[in-house]
């Protein structure tokens, strides 16, 4: 029991470090809301789609899912032309949203391919909001403002930023499930352990 308490208090203190590590490698850049929903735009050298998930997770929200074009067009309308989300061409003017692609290989050129990480349904605006030969096919996830427009762009590299998406996350039923198995290993555990 001891050891199994000292070794979940290590896991839980590297993955503080390495959180406040990740955290403080991003700047604030600017924030909106729409629809009840609040969106921050992070300015970081360089980040992989991964890296940015991680991070909008820590700050206590998600990448961004912008599902329609209301929502999109008024996210990237509040964040255009703030030194940072600029209408220039390059990948350190991208920044990461939550879509991935659901390609085995993490390739592709299918813009049905693709998918949110908050479950909700990828979506004929989605599919038709790819850029102008986009997906091309180096998709690790999708990003915007590619080329200085509110279109989708996969990328497979380093881009220069992310938008954090806080608010109620749609539910699909996973996340009452999961609930229900926190639930069940706590009373398990308890159980065990006699506390």
């Amino acid at each position: 029991m001891k050891k199994l308490l000292i070794t979940t208090g290590a896991i839980a203190i590297c993955g503080i470090v390495a959180s406040g590590i990740n955290a403080s490698a991003a700047t604030f850049v600017a924030s909106t809301t729409y629809n009840g929903h609040t969106y921050e735009l992070w300015a970081s050298r360089a980040i992989l789609w991964a890296d940015a998930k991680a991070e909008a997770i820590a700050q206590g929200g998600y990448l961004a899912t912008l599902t329609t074009l209301q929502e999109t067009l008024a996210v990237y309308d509040s964040f255009i032309g703030d030194d940072f989300f600029t209408a220039n061409d390059g990948p350190q003017y991208q920044a990461w949203l939550g879509g991935y692609t659901t390609a085995p290989n993490q390739t592709t050129r299918d813009p049905t391919a693709w998918a949110w990480v908050t479950g909700e349904a990828w979506s004929a605006f989605d599919i038709s909001n790819f850029g102008p030969g986009e997906p091309n096919g180096d998709s690790t996830g999708l990003t915007i403002n590619r080329y200085g427009t509110p279109q989708w762009n996969d990328e497979g590299g380093l881009v220069g930023g992310y938008i954090v998406e806080k608010g109620a996350v749609p539910d699909s039923g996973s996340s009452v499930a999961l609930l229900g198995g926190v639930f069940a290993t706590v009373a398990l555990l308890r159980r065990r352990f006699g506390r």
